[in-house]
């Protein structure tokens, strides 16, 4: 989709980037999936993402309750007694200063294995942080366009669900930034023509004073959206989980993202509606500052240090 690899994002360092693959650390740059491995012949690979902030991986546990249960769902036998979070809290700690001190994400992968083998392949690994993506996201907004593509329905597998077979994503994203731009990014469609979610985030649309995002069952129950929820409680912010047209977006009072690495954020446009600026929005700032306080640090501002 256009971007930065790992190795020439400012303060990478490849040469001491590590990962850990089956039980062993190495190199990042030897760490690979065999060609016969299931998850290279059919793209069966449940993956979560995480990020550190100021060094430290957030949201463990709860990325790892999405992982566990994507690995159940789809059948493949994790190693019995292995401590995720350890590797997870090991993987940030080798690799930040490869990364010269700047936070990072961390990514776990598993497969079913290799077709003859009896063994799942487990990776844990690191990858940048676009922190100049997220700069401007920050600062005016992301640009959006609605997908041809839909959201892969539940007759072929649980939206709740994160797996690495993307496609639909990385064409819906290439179109978006063809249009907009490198920033853009792509909202799909379910099957009723509703919008679902981004590649990178969960959406929520303002009508009023009242948030509103897509109905569980058609979204991944995203990590930050789950905080978002939260958050939106302790303010007494009304959050409704309701069908969104693309009509009923476009008319909304502004769009707004949440997603791991990102946190929360707003869109400058929806196809060729423009958004006014969200930034200083009552809405969208207390919802900003309740982020930052949760987090302990100011997001935006580690971006803009970064």
């Amino acid at each position: 989709m256009g971007r930065p690899s790992c190795t020439n994002l400012p303060g990478s360092n490849a040469v001491n980037k590590t990962a850990w693959k089956n039980g062993r650390w190495g190199p990042l740059a030897e760490t690979m999936l065999d060609l016969d491995d299931w998850g290279v012949l059919s793209g069966a690979m449940v993956v979560d993402r995480l990020r550190t902030v100021q060094g430290q991986p957030r949201d463990v546990s709860e990325h790892l309750d999405r992982f566990q249960a994507g690995c159940r769902t789809v059948g493949i036998k994790l190693p019995a007694g292995l401590d995720l979070a350890h590797l997870i809290e090991q993987c940030a700690a080798r690799n930040l200063a490869a990364w010269g001190g700047i936070d990072l994400a961390i990514v776990l992968l598993a497969t079913p294995g290799r077709v003859a083998g009896q063994q799942a392949t487990l990776v844990v690994h690191p990858a940048a942080i676009d922190h100049a993506r997220l700069r401007q996201w920050y600062a005016t907004g992301q640009p959006l366009a609605v997908a041809d593509q839909q959201s892969v329905p539940a007759a072929c597998w649980s939206p709740h669900l994160k797996v690495r077979s993307r496609l639909n994503y990385y064409l819906a994203d290439r179109a978006a930034q063809q249009r907009f731009g490198p920033t853009a990014g792509a909202v799909l469609q379910d099957a009723t023509g509703c919008l679902t979610e981004t590649s990178a985030a969960n959406i929520l649309i303002a009508e009023g004073q009242r948030l509103v995002s897509p109905p569980p069952a058609t979204i991944l129950p995203g990590v930050s959206l789950q905080r978002t929820e939260r958050l939106a409680a302790e303010l007494g912010i009304e959050l409704r989980f309701e069908p969104i047209s693309i009509q009923r977006a476009i008319e909304a009072d502004g769009l707004m993202l949440c997603g791991s690495v990102g946190c929360w954020w707003f869109a400058s446009r929806l196809e060729n509606r423009l958004f006014d600026d969200l930034s200083e929005n009552p809405l969208f700032r207390a919802l900003r500052e309740a982020w930052a306080r949760d987090l302990g640090v100011d997001y935006q501002e580690l971006s803009r240090a970064e």
